[in-house]
C-alpha cells in the first residue's frame, strides 16, 4: 500500500496523469520489490527480511522511479516505521502528507500490529537480531487522528457449504449459470460435503512451475465464526487460513516456498518435528529443489 500511494503521489504527473500507466507501474514495482529472507535464527525462530530494490531494474523505464525504489526501505522506515507516534510534529506531518484513505491503507496494518492484545511485540533489530527499538503502543487519541473513523454496517455472515455436483455443460458457451437452490434441491446428482478433500500435483517455486514427485493432499473446511477457509495438510499436520478460496493455489505456493527455504537451511541437527517435515518435503519435491 505504501508503494502504491507513493508512486501515485510522486509520479502521477510524470506518467501523463494516466491512471492505467500508474496502476501498471505500481504492480510492476510491487512484483519486483519482493521481501526476501536474508537472515535466519533457527533457535529463536527469527527471520530477517529485506526489500529487493535492485533486481529487475532494467524493466523500469523511468529513471526517477528506479532512483526512488533504490531508497524505498529507507523511505518506508522514515515515513512509517521510524515515526515517533508520541510526537505532535511527527503526527501532524503524517496528516499533512497523506489524506484519510491513504493513511488507512498505509498505517492501519502497522498500528493494528503494534496495538495488538497478544503476547508478541514488534522490535527493530540489527542484522544479528539484537534489539535496537521496540515499537510502543500508540495512544487511542493518536490512532483516532491518523486513522479515519468509519461506520461499518452489520453484514450478514457468510454461510459456506461444499457441494460435489455433476451437471451437463454446453462447452460452446462461455459461462455456466448455476443457482444455489439448484445445488440444494437436485439431490440426485449433488452431494453436500462437511469438508473438501483435494490435492495438488505441482507448485510454483521461485517463479518456476515445479512438478511434484507425489501429490500433496489437503482438507478444506470453513470457519464461519472468523470467516476463514482452513486448509490442513494432514500428513505433517500443518494448517493455514485464507479468506479468498480462489487464492488457494497461490497460498500453497507461498507456504511451501517458505517451508522449503526455512527447513532446508536449518543449521545443526534438526529436532524430531523438523526432521519429519524435511522428510515429507523430500518425498514430494523433486531432487533439484534440494541441490
Amino acid at each position: 500500500n505504501y508503494i502504491k500511494v507513493e508512486i501515485k503521489n510522486n509520479f502521477y504527473a510524470q506518467l501523463g496523469a494516466d491512471k492505467n500507466r500508474v496502476r501498471k507501474l505500481q504492480n510492476k514495482i510491487i512484483e519486483l520489490t519482493k521481501l526476501r529472507i536474508v537472515a535466519l535464527d533457527y533457535q529463536s525462530f527469527s527471520f530477517g527480511v529485506a526489500a529487493d530494490t535492485m533486481m529487475g531494474r532494467t524493466e523500469i523505464k523511468h529513471k526517477e522511479v528506479q532512483k526512488w525504489r533504490e531508497k524505498l526501505t529507507r523511505h518506508f522506515m522514515s515515513d512509517v516505521v521510524g515515526v515517533d507516534y508520541g510526537s505532535r510534529n511527527d503526527v501532524e506531518s503524517i496528516l499533512e502528507k497523506y489524506d484519510e484513505e491513504e493513511r488507512k491503507e498505509i498505517f492501519e496494518p502497522l498500528i493494528s500490529s503494534i496495538n495488538n492484545n497478544s503476547d508478541f511485540t514488534i522490535t527493530i533489530t540489527d542484522k544479528n537480531f539484537k534489539p535496537k527499538k521496540t515499537l510502543r503502543r500508540i495512544s487511542g487519541q493518536v490512532v483516532g487522528l491518523i486513522l479515519p473513523k468509519e461506520v461499518v454496517p452489520d453484514k450478514p455472515k457468510k454461510r459456506i457449504g461444499f457441494y460435489q455436483t455433476i451437471i451437463p455443460v454446453d462447452i460452446n458457451k462461455a459461462a455456466i449459470k448455476l443457482r444455489v437452490s439448484d445445488l440444494q434441491t437436485n439431490n440426485l446428482f449433488t452431494r453436500k460435503l462437511e469438508e473438501l478433500d483435494g490435492h495438488v500435483d505441482h507448485l510454483v517455486l521461485n517463479e518456476k512451475k515445479v512438478a511434484l514427485k507425489n501429490n500433496i493432499g489437503f482438507h478444506v473446511s470453513y470457519d464461519e465464526k472468523n470467516g476463514l477457509f482452513q486448509i490442513l495438510i494432514p500428513v505433517i499436520n500443518i494448517h493455514f487460513s485464507l479468506k479468498d478460496f480462489n487464492e488457494l493455489q497461490h497460498e500453497f505456493n507461498e507456504q511451501f516456498s517458505t517451508l522449503t527455504s526455512y527447513y532446508l537451511n536449518i543449521k545443526g541437527k534438526p529436532d524430531a518435528r523438523s526432521e519429519e517435515i524435511i522428510n515429507y518435503l523430500k518425498s514430494v519435491l523433486p531432487e533439484e529443489q534440494f541441490a
